[in-house]
């Protein structure tokens, strides 16, 4: 599994939200640079982006960060947020990142997948499947749609993706751990559908990552915990390979 550091944006700073609250933020005392060649230093093998102004105002608002960020390193680099038309799609490829994510316009224009997959090939495309009380939140998780996430995730996989983030909001940024029960459903979901499961929110300790590793996910999205120093994220990696590598030998 996949150990995938984070990096939040908020104008220009890196900073991380509680349960997606624009009013309840930290900002840290890091930049966007540092932090990602720290990250590559430490072993991750693909770094996650999020344009928190773009996701609410429904366009980028730091391409250029995210361009310094993406030369800064050789690992890879996958970003959402705001990422709603093919002309902001295209300008993030050519940028160089590896990967862009989809969360509201995915459900509000399914037609831009298909162009996306078309053009681009669907390994360029991760859907975000975000969630609140069940249903799949919008435009930086400020609007709660009526469509529950197994239904988007079932539409979008017909569709050509195989690529998913899921974050419950209710867990993001709590350090009080993942929602595993309903990590453990979508997963089996999602391998039901020849698909790869990112999980994403409430990561506090090493533990919560082996244990979504032994349900399945592909990899696990962690933020908060690194910045705050609950997790080192060398050792976790190198924890999560070890216990993958154990169990393969069981």
């Amino acid at each position: 599994m996949l150990v995938i550091p984070s990096i939040d944006l908020r104008l220009g700073q890196v900073v991380r939200l509680y349960q997606g609250d624009f009013s309840r933020v930290t900002t840290y005392d890091t930049n966007h640079v540092d932090t990602a060649q720290g990250y590559e230093k430490a072993g991750a093998e693909l770094i996650h982006v999020v344009d928190l102004d773009g996701a609410v105002s429904g366009a980028p608002t730091h391409f250029a960060h995210v361009a310094d960020l993406v030369r800064s390193v050789s690992v890879p680099v996958q970003m959402g947020g705001g990422l709603r038309t093919k002309d902001s799609i295209a300008e993030a490829l050519d940028i160089g990142v590896s990967r862009v994510i989809l969360g509201t316009a995915a459900y509000e224009k399914p037609e831009l997948v298909e162009w996306v997959i078309a053009n681009y090939g669907a390994e360029v495309l991760v859907v975000s499947l975000d969630v609140h009380n069940g249903f799949v939140a919008l435009k930086g998780w400020q609007d709660t749609s009526k469509i529950q996430v197994k239904d988007l995730l079932e539409s979008m996989n017909s569709l050509g993706v195989y690529q998913f983030i899921f974050t419950d909001i209710s867990t993001d940024g709590t350090l009080e751990a993942p929602n595993f029960f309903t990590v453990e459903q979508l997963v089996e979901h999602t391998d039901s559908l020849h698909s790869s499961f990112i999980s994403s929110g409430g990561v506090a300790t090493i533990d919560h990552l082996k244990k979504l590793q032994r349900l399945g996910c592909f990899g696990a999205i962690v933020g908060k915990s690194l910045y705050e120093g609950r997790i080192d994220l060398n050792q976790a990696i190198s924890e999560v390979a070890l216990d993958q590598t154990s169990k393969k030998g069981q």
